[in-house]
């Protein structure tokens, strides 16, 4: 974010695996983007929903500029590139792509989506996530995740309900990109994960898979960063203090130490050690030293992370 005199007011609810807030911004620009080094190294696999209450918005999806206003409603796959700079009151709704993925269709086309003012489906889907935020004021924790299954299914039945188009038969080698993403950080700690495994496991050829994975540095480094960004986060939570560094290094999948060690010397510019003999490090920029909690809390930390430490509007 720049750095002006800013009156930043937000209130965020917690509804079941969702996160729903609004923000009012004055006397500057909040700013979010998504580059693919931002990507590669996060797990987030989320879509985000803005309704645009007040002001407009700027925005650059993938090398396309946007401008959305007042009474839009937009859409971004976080999993995918972006640079926003955002209307001054807006409210975001934030899902997790697995309460989508029931839907015949792939979700790719959802990233840059704008549902314009007027139209039937911004009129059906703004008049819920309005309704939404004031039942989000009422809701026990035990509404909140029914709350967003009819949310989600709301948005599978205006967006995603229809037969696949031919672009979305060509979008489908992005849709295989976050399969293999989600497959490699559901089995990080296995230490048999590698291109043999996954061309067994998700039906690829080796060929096919490196194509998907060259975007994000290749299927080595990909599962190297997410496995040093583990143990990064591990070794920054107490409740892990009783593990040597080894121990947990082990735990995400690293069996040889003098490699590990170089690894993580090289991304971090710190040895693994130091992150618990000098607490400060964990202000590091190089990793969000989110500590281990549930889903919401867990990719939170990475959202704030992404913008330099400052909530999601």
């Amino acid at each position: 974010m720049d750095q002006y005199q800013l009156d930043l007011r937000t209130r965020v609810y917690v509804m079941g695996p969702a996160l729903l807030s609004r923000a009012r911004l004055e006397g500057g620009e909040f700013r979010f983007s998504r580059d693919a080094e931002k990507i590669a190294t996060s797990s987030l696999d989320l879509i985000s929903i803005y309704l645009y209450l007040e002001g407009t918005e700027s925005r650059c999806i993938e090398g396309v500029d946007q401008i959305a206003e007042t009474g839009d409603i937009g859409f971004l796959d976080l999993t995918r590139t972006s640079s926003v700079s955002a209307a001054s009151y807006v409210q975001n709704l934030i899902l997790p792509r697995s309460l989508l993925e029931g839907s015949k269709r792939n979700l790719d086309h959802l990233h840059g989506l704008i549902l314009r003012k007027g139209s039937v489906a911004n009129t059906v889907l703004g008049a819920h996530l309005r309704a939404l935020w004031l039942a989000a004021a009422e809701a026990s924790l035990e509404d909140g995740p029914a709350l967003i299954d009819a949310t989600a299914g709301l948005v599978s039945g205006l967006l995603l309900s229809g037969p696949e188009s031919e672009q979305d038969q060509h979008d489908l080698a992005d849709a295989q990109l976050v399969r293999i993403r989600r497959y490699i950080n559901r089995h990080l700690g296995d230490t048999t994960l590698g291109p043999d495994r996954l061309c067994d496991q998700l039906g690829l050829s080796r060929a096919a898979l490196y194509r998907h994975m060259a975007p994000l540095g290749g299927v080595a480094d990909y599962i190297r960063t997410q496995r040093l960004r583990k143990v990064y986060l591990t070794l920054c939570d107490p409740s892990y203090a009783h593990l040597s560094v080894m121990e947990v290094a082990a735990v995400w999948g690293f069996g040889d130490t003098s490699g590990f060690y170089r690894s993580f010397k090289r991304k971090y510019s710190l040895n693994p050690g130091d992150l618990r003999v000098y607490p400060e490090v964990m202000k590091s920029p190089e990793a969000t030293a989110q500590r281990k909690a549930p889903f919401v809390t867990d990719w939170l930390g990475e959202v704030d992370a992404d913008q330099d430490g400052k909530l999601d509007a």
